[in-house]
């Protein structure tokens, strides 16, 4: 395997262990991410919570009933939302479970209703079994019904297309795709080379630019593998400075790998690590 900078290796200032995949995470408006671990052996599912900051563990194993056909919907405030599947052959959801974002504790559910949206003060659900979406409103620290709305009532839709599904990634930022002939793509490339000649990359570069810093992914062939390196740019010194590989079992293209938020680089590495990098040069 090619050696992009030898000693110039990008250690981690953190790691965490999932036990199986990770699926998904969700970044909440705390320094709080929670995380869905998908065990497919054992057809389990569990949700674990973690900073941001450090890494550390704050809960983790929490499982629903059905340990396999469940999901995580989102992140707001201090609640997480959790769903089931109307029918295991079918892709669409049923059951709204309610986590303590602190602690991981179920507060509340509805296993007969479907979750729609969830703002800061209010959840909005339907009647998956009825063939007209039939809203509540519901109350996200209880649970509790506050009112049913009328057939065709626009509150749920308005307040989906005026509030943030995910407002923990607000604050987030990420990279660009960078195509062969796009502005930037021959400079970084030459970048890459400078330090690493005759690699090859594909399906072009994932830029982020912060500034003071850049961080640029690609995809490197070799024969017929596949991994997906990152390494940290100097554009005044047109070099770069520090590279980590974040997976090298990659069948396709890689896709949210990365994302920068509060001076910290997050990364998914080999699909069951999450790792954090403190970036000094960072807004």
């Amino acid at each position: 395997m090619l050696s992009l900078f030898g000693k110039k290796k990008w250690k981690p200032d953190w790691v965490w262990n999932s036990p199986g995949v990770i699926w998904r995470f969700i970044l909440s408006e705390s320094d709080l991410l929670v995380i869905e671990n998908r065990e497919k052996e054992k057809k389990q599912v569990s949700f674990s919570a973690i900073r941001l900051s450090d890494g550390k563990t704050v809960w983790e194993g929490v499982r629903l009933a059905d340990s396999w056909f469940a999901g995580m919907e989102t992140v707001v405030g201090d609640r997480v939302y959790l769903h089931g599947y109307l029918d295991p052959k079918l892709p669409e959801h049923a059951g709204v479970y309610a986590l303590n974002l602190s602690d991981g504790q179920l507060l509340w559910y509805h296993p007969d209703l479907a979750f729609y949206h969830a703002g800061p003060d209010t959840v909005w659900v339907y009647d998956p079994h009825h063939p007209d979406r039939l809203f509540t409103e519901l109350d996200p620290q209880t649970g509790h019904s506050r009112r049913k709305l009328d057939p065709g009532n626009p509150e749920p839709d308005l307040a989906r297309r005026s509030e943030p599904d995910f407002p923990g990634f607000l604050t987030a930022r990420f990279p660009d795709k960078c195509l062969p002939g796009q502005d930037g793509f021959d400079l970084m490339s030459s970048w890459i080379t400078t330090f690493s000649p005759g690699l090859e990359t594909a399906f072009g570069l994932d830029i982020l630019d912060l500034g003071t810093t850049v961080l640029i992914g690609f995809h490197v062939l070799e024969n017929q593998n596949r991994r997906y390196d990152l390494v940290q740019a100097d554009p005044l010194r047109a070099r770069i400075t520090r590279q980590t590989t974040l997976s090298t079992q990659l069948t396709g293209q890689a896709g949210d790998l990365f994302l920068v938020r509060d001076g910290i680089l997050l990364t998914v590495k080999e699909r069951n690590q999450l790792a954090g990098f403190r970036l000094t040069d960072s807004q």
